[in-house]
C-alpha cells in the first residue's frame, strides 16, 4: 500500500506529528505518488495541561503546584484554593516569588499539568504582577 504524508507542526510549543494517509484516500484520487504534491503543512497549537474543572479533586491535586506565566516562567507557588459551593475551583491564590505578594488568579485562566505538578496561567508576568493583593 502506498502512503502520502500529512505533516503537522507548531512554532510556539514545539511539536511535530507525521501522519501517514493511504495514497488512495479522498483528496488524492489521481493516484499521483509525487511526494511534493501530497505533502500538506498546517499549524497546530499545543495546549499544555487541562482545565481545572476537569481535574479530579482539584483543590487537593494542585495544592503544592508551582505556577508559570504564559511564557513558561515560574512566578510562584499555590498558597490556597478558593472553591464554589459545588467544590469546583473558583480561583487560586498564588504566592508570587517577586514582588512579594499573594494574588488570586481565576480558575478559568489556569490549566494543570499533572506530570510536572504545574499550573500554567494564560496571563503574562506583567498581568499577574498587576493583579491586586489578596
Amino acid at each position: 500500500m502506498k502512503f502520502r504524508s500529512l505533516c503537522l507542526g507548531t512554532t510556539v510549543a514545539t511539536a511535530f506529528l507525521l501522519v501517514l494517509i493511504p495514497a488512495n484516500a479522498a483528496g488524492n484520487m489521481s493516484g499521483s505518488t509525487n511526494s511534493s504534491s501530497m505533502m500538506e503543512h498546517k499549524t497546530v497549537t499545543t495546549v499544555k495541561g487541562v482545565p481545572l474543572n476537569a481535574v479530579h479533586d482539584a483543590s487537593k491535586a494542585i495544592s503544592n503546584a508551582s505556577v508559570e506565566d504564559s511564557m513558561g516562567a515560574t512566578v510562584g507557588k499555590v498558597a490556597s484554593v478558593t472553591t464554589w459551593k459545588s467544590g469546583r475551583v473558583r480561583a487560586v491564590k498564588v504566592s508570587l516569588t517577586s514582588p512579594n505578594k499573594t494574588v488570586a488568579i481565576p480558575a478559568a485562566d489556569l490549566r494543570f499539568d499533572k506530570s510536572s505538578d504545574t499550573l500554567d496561567a494564560r496571563l503574562s508576568r506583567t498581568a499577574i504582577d498587576r493583579l491586586p493583593s489578596s
